[in-house]
């Protein structure tokens, strides 16, 4: 559920249905699952457009690292060295109160 609360924060209405509908084709399935499921369908669309992005972002400079213009590295390495600065490494409590606080929300 904190995923899911850290990923909505960065979508307006629109957008969320933007993501919703590139990813699944029935919107009317998807608004009818129960809060927890809709959560988690959220949360996979946004981490498989966050892939898809940074794969095309590799796949653009593949050719000059198969050219030697630019180090070869695995796109695993890459996706890796571009997710993996942000990562919240503070405890999920803290995270949660500061998201319940930005929505006007009482703390755990």
């Amino acid at each position: 559920m904190e995923e899911f609360f850290r990923i909505i924060g960065g979508f307006n209405q629109v957008e969320l249905f933007d993501l919703l509908l590139r990813r699944y084709s029935n919107i009317d399935f998807i608004m009818s699952l129960p809060f927890d499921e809709f959560c988690e369908f959220v949360v996979v669309a946004s981490e498989k457009m966050q892939e898809e992005e940074i794969k095309q972002q590799w796949n653009q400079m593949l050719p000059f690292m198969c050219m030697k213009f630019l180090k070869y590295v695995p796109f695993d390495e890459y996706k890796q060295g571009i997710t993996g600065e942000n990562i919240d490494t503070r405890p999920k409590e803290q995270i949660i109160d500061e998201i319940l606080k930005l929505h006007g929300m009482e703390s755990l």
